[in-house]
């Protein structure tokens, strides 16, 4: 069977949009797969305490405050305290939110991440710092603060996971303004 010049191109592009469409469903399986996140056991579920005259909530265990705007006002956490690699206490809150909670009780804990105190200096070391609570959120004179983000999402309910999404970046933001409790 001979194939002419039109008839190859028609077949060509029906190959590479198979190509193409199979390539992407693989890619939005991959995004949309939900991964167990660890487990962690709080010592208490509290609401963050606001702050009266601002819009802000402290986190008085850890000595810090954060500025929360409406849309995660609902902040909740759960205490929890460790060790680190090098022996230094560290205390730990699991943040989620009423509403996220709500949509799903496995993101009660934890959903929207840790933020966690450490006595001293954040470390250099790449080693170690994998080993610590995470990133640095801001080096005070004593202390820092880290932000351990969550491993996958708390939900496979999708509405639940849109919420997540933009509660994560409304707690990231908030997190550049972090300060100290004076």
């Amino acid at each position: 069977m001979k194939i002419n010049a039109k008839s190859g191109r028609i077949l060509i592009s029906g190959l590479l949009g198979v190509i193409v469409f199979v390539i992407g469903l693989g890619g939005w399986f991959a995004l949309n797969k939900s991964h167990p996140a660890p487990t962690q056991t709080p010592s208490s579920n509290q609401t963050a305490t606001p702050i009266p005259g601002q819009v802000s909530f402290k986190f008085t265990e850890l000595g810090v405050q954060i500025p929360v705007p409406d849309s995660i006002k609902d902040l909740t956490y759960s205490l929890k305290s460790g060790k680190t690699t090098e022996g230094k206490t560290i205390q730990s809150v699991n943040l989620s939110t009423q509403s996220l909670a709500q949509l799903d009780p496995n993101c009660s804990n934890a959903g929207l991440g840790t933020l966690s105190k450490v006595d001293g200096q954040y470390p250099q070391d790449s080693k170690t710092i994998a080993n610590e609570a995470g990133l640095l959120s801001k080096q005070f004179p004593a202390f820092y603060i880290s932000y351990s983000m969550p491993q996958s999402y708390c939900s496979k309910n999708q509405t639940a996971i849109l919420l997540f999404r933009d509660q994560y970046t409304v707690l990231a933001n908030a997190l550049d303004s972090i300060q100290q409790i004076q």
